[in-house]
């Protein structure tokens, strides 16, 4: 009960006091999601990882076996775009982890072995192109992000872009997750 200087009670002190405790509240929630969303910022921004001590530190040159990972993966990424190229399904076979799913351009998402099927089938787009491959590596996880250019079956110019996530499983990468997004034609 809130009284006031004259020591009666006055239920508009004590309406004040409770608006005044909601706009701290307020206040408080807002600055926790500033805070959160400036540090997700920080710790988005290229050069900057969560370090496994639980501080934030620059990472702009990497360890070196994280330079051996990324070489590995981006050797890899090449792997996958020449297996597309090919329809090589022997070497999906080796790359891809059992519990594989991509996402494809239309939306629809397909297991490793749907993959597979539709790998088999010779491509129908030609002069397959990656351009701005980047490596991101987060200790047994890396996420490649790249853009390919092409030519569609009907001779016209096609892009898009993908999205395949890596996982190291007994001390090998393979591949988890892919997603397609086509990029829409430009008049």
């Amino acid at each position: 009960m809130i009284t006031s200087e004259s020591g009666e009670y006055s239920p508009r002190d004590e309406r004040s006091v409770i608006r005044m405790q909601d706009r701290t509240a307020r206040r408080e929630v807002i600055n926790l999601v500033v805070v959160s969303t400036l540090l997700f910022g920080v710790l988005s921004m290229p050069g900057v990882s969560y370090s496994d001590a639980g501080q934030v530190g620059d990472q702009t040159q990497p360890r070196p076996d994280e330079a051996s990972d990324i070489a590995a993966l981006t050797t890899l990424n090449e792997d996958y775009v020449q297996a597309v190229r090919s329809s090589d399904v022997k070497r999906f076979e080796e790359i891809l982890a059992d519990d594989f799913l991509c996402t494809l351009g239309d939306g629809s998402q397909i297991d490793r072995r749907h993959f597979l099927e539709e790998i088999a089938k010779p491509m129908k787009a030609s002069n397959l192109e990656v351009h701005d491959v980047n490596v991101r590596l987060m200790g047994d996880v890396a996420i490649v992000h790249a853009r390919t250019s092409y030519t569609t079956e009907d001779g016209e110019p096609g892009e898009s872009r993908y999205t395949d996530v890596w996982a190291r499983r007994d001390g090998r990468w393979l591949a988890v997750s892919a997603q397609i997004t086509r990029v829409a034609a430009t008049k």
